[in-house]
């Protein structure tokens, strides 16, 4: 009676707690079986059991998070935008599947399935993006990138970026090395977060003054203020894998590399939805 009364006990719990572990039942029936007195009384649960389950979840750690690079123990997927910190959900979420909607089909099948709404999630939004390759065929990065780029240096001076942005009308610059390698890159914003604007009443003359730099020294360069380093892409990846970057991840643009890793152009949100209305007017006159 006592070894049913542990199993069930213990199955319950792991049901409840969403933490499977069939070994678990077995170490419940050892002191049964055995005796007590065999497995050192009550002491058996702090040595081996607590012992080796404080171990192994160390060990679960150190593996998840150095070597398989993924965050652990997971958090619950946020259920509002945590780029823009708003209340609203990104947009694929807002127009696809939602988290409830997982949330809700696990609760529905009544039975427990070993794997994470955050990891269902993932598994979601590859399978999306592959549905989004199929439906919009071949079309590449290469195929919807600007390849008319304007890039600046390291050691270029922010004066004479500040007026390539104005100059351009654009709003990042990607900042290049001797091999047209991306080490870089510098935004509008870029700028304002670094002049450490005192107010917005001569906003202007603060910028001026931030880029041009103090008199007597030498004029800032890109290097000072510049993000690195950059998320890119390759220009034979599906336009399909930046559709997440570019909607729910922050990124306005994304530099686009070659087989080099050399600046081959750049993709930017106005690219992209010029590429996706393109493809589906095409689709719909076929």
């Amino acid at each position: 009676m006592a070894a049913a009364i542990g199993v069930a006990s213990c199955i319950l719990l792991m049901f409840l707690t969403r933490s499977m572990h069939p070994p678990a039942c077995a170490t419940t029936m050892m002191p049964i079986i055995v005796g007590a007195d065999t497995v050192n009384g009550f002491y058996f649960v702090y040595f081996p059991v607590l012992s080796n389950m404080l171990l192994l979840v160390l060990v679960a750690f150190l593996f998840h998070r150095f070597l398989l690079k993924k965050e652990y123990p997971t958090q619950p997927t946020p259920t509002s935008d945590p780029i823009h910190k708003h209340k609203d959900a990104s947009p694929l979420v807002r127009l696809g599947l939602q988290p409830a909607d997982l949330k809700g089909a696990l609760e529905e099948m009544n039975s427990y399935l070993d794997i994470s709404e955050k990891d269902l999630t993932r598994v979601y939004s590859l399978a999306q993006q592959r549905a989004y390759t199929r439906k919009f065929g071949e079309v590449r990065c290469k195929h919807i990138m600007s390849r008319d780029v304007i890039t600046v240096a390291p050691s270029t001076p922010l004066e004479e970026a500040w007026s390539l942005l104005r100059a351009h009308k654009i709003k990042v610059l990607p900042v290049l090395d001797d091999d047209r390698q991306v080490v870089g890159i510098v935004s509008l914003v870029d700028f304002v977060k670094r002049a450490h604007l005192k107010g917005f009443d001569d906003m202007y003359e603060q910028l001026e003054g931030f880029v041009k730099g103090q008199e007597g020294k030498p004029p800032p360069h890109v290097s000072e203020i510049m993000v690195s380093p950059v998320f890119s892409v390759n220009e034979r990846d599906f336009i399909a894998q930046i559709v997440p970057l570019l909607s729910d991840q922050g990124m306005h643009h994304v530099p686009v590399l070659d087989a080099d890793q050399q600046l081959a152009g750049i993709i930017t949100q106005s690219d992209l939805i010029a590429a996706l209305y393109s493809s589906s007017a095409n689709q719909n006159l076929g």
